[in-house]
């Protein structure tokens, strides 16, 4: 028996790397890649939505080196996170081509609705000079 448990323990932590940490911002929110244009910022504590838009940005800006023009959209609103497993997360876009969200800009910072977009340059505004929550 406990050969079994052991291969189910390595195995069980073989699968919750496969999605490794990629980035943490300001907010010390962990962001991991899902694709080339999409990334999962992953909550923590009682973060708001302006804390993991804040994170998409930065990720967005210093990872990605996307900045100018570009916008970042809710692929995947708020829920059960695909790359951290019994975490919440927000999966969002820097490209909406082929997907089957229709993007729409945001009148307030919300996390819960897929489509919502905002541009990288407006999401920055909720981050202070260290790139932490106003």
């Amino acid at each position: 028996m406990k050969p079994l448990v052991m291969i189910a323990v390595f195995g069980g932590g073989l699968a919750s790397g496969v999605y490794a940490q990629s980035f943490e911002s300001g907010t010390r929110l962990p962001v991991n890649s899902v694709s080339g244009s999409q990334f999962e910022v992953i909550e923590e504590g009682s973060v708001g939505s302006p804390q993991v838009w804040c994170a998409a940005a930065t990720y967005s800006n210093d990872v990605l080196g996307q900045y100018a023009k570009t916008e970042l959209t809710v692929i995947s609103p708020r829920g059960p996170s695909v790359t951290s497993p019994g975490r919440k997360g927000v999966v969002f876009s820097t490209d909406t081509t082929g997907l089957d969200v229709v993007p729409r800009a945001a009148n307030s910072a919300t996390t819960d609705i897929a489509g919502v977009t905002f541009a990288v340059s407006m999401a920055l505004t909720f981050c202070d000079e260290e790139g932490e929550v106003n």
